[in-house]
């Protein structure tokens, strides 16, 4: 999903300094709502609707943002750009 993330940008922004700032913006923005997705289904199956629910989804779309998404776009850079 990263590598698909980075060839649309690569290819289609033109300026190069903005390439890595745009997809780790986007890259971090896309997992938080898979993350916020993901644990917001699981919640709904598993415990009963309430503020509860919401705030183990918001936690557990920070966490996946900030591991998956920003970390894990800052390494896909470091290994996929000659810089």
């Amino acid at each position: 999903m990263m590598r698909w993330l980075w060839e649309n940008i690569k290819n289609n922004i033109c300026r190069e300094e903005w390439q890595q700032r745009i997809f780790l913006f986007l890259n971090t923005v896309m997992w938080m709502g898979i993350g916020f997705l993901i644990s917001f289904l699981i919640g709904v199956i598993c415990m009963p609707v309430g503020w509860t629910l919401l705030g183990y989804a918001l936690i557990a779309a920070g966490y996946a943002a900030v591991f998956i998404g920003f970390l894990g776009g800052c390494i896909f850079l470091m290994r996929n750009t000659p810089e």
